[in-house]
């Protein structure tokens, strides 16, 4: 089990997931959300949708919310970046 970060979240991140990437970082980058609360919000739309269409057809998970704690924790030191895991 990877371990939970703390959060700070003021914005609904399911409510987020549906507006798109750019809001999505947006909301990261002023703090509104963490990057792991909208992880879990991925991770929860796409069991709960893609069942019938398997759309998504390799789940990694596991690697998705260790990327998202590392994020937060990257800009919890104060590093700014568009899109940690677009490397």
């Amino acid at each position: 089990m990877v371990p939970q970060a703390p959060t700070t979240d003021s914005a609904d991140p399911h409510q987020l997931i549906e507006q798109g990437a750019a809001r999505c970082a947006q909301a990261v980058a002023t703090g509104q959300v963490t990057a792991q609360a909208l992880c879990e919000a991925a991770i929860a739309a796409i069991e709960s949708r893609d069942g019938e269409i398997n759309a998504v057809v390799v789940r990694d998970f596991d690697r998705a919310r260790a990327q998202a704690l590392e994020a937060d924790a990257r800009h919890r030191a104060g590093e700014r970046a568009p899109c940690w895991a677009c490397r």
